[in-house]
């Protein structure tokens, strides 16, 4: 089965947040709220407040969902240096 979920977002500062638009497969609705609690950057994952909708969709708007992700810059942030000092690469790692 595949699903649309949207969640609050937040790490936008204080009383500001936008949409998560995930495109999920899972075997159910309750797998997949499950897993919403684990998304990073989601607000109230504790209590699963930041859950705004979780619907069944067609596997043709599942895949174009995916593709609209990885053009999400929020969930796909552009690869920064981790660690100006001496002695890192470019992507952070002890050289």
């Amino acid at each position: 089965m595949f699903f649309k979920l949207i969640l609050e977002g937040g790490h936008l500062g204080a009383g500001k947040s936008y949409d998560i638009v995930k495109y999920l497969r899972g075997r159910d609705i309750v797998a997949v709220l499950t897993w919403a609690f684990h998304i990073p950057r989601a607000k109230k994952k504790e209590s699963g407040k930041g859950v705004k909708l979780i619907k069944e969709i067609s596997k043709s708007e599942y895949l174009l969902g995916k593709i609209r992700e990885q053009n999400d810059p929020y969930l796909n942030p552009p690869n920064r240096r981790l660690h100006g000092g001496q002695g890192y690469t470019r992507q952070g790692e002890v050289g």
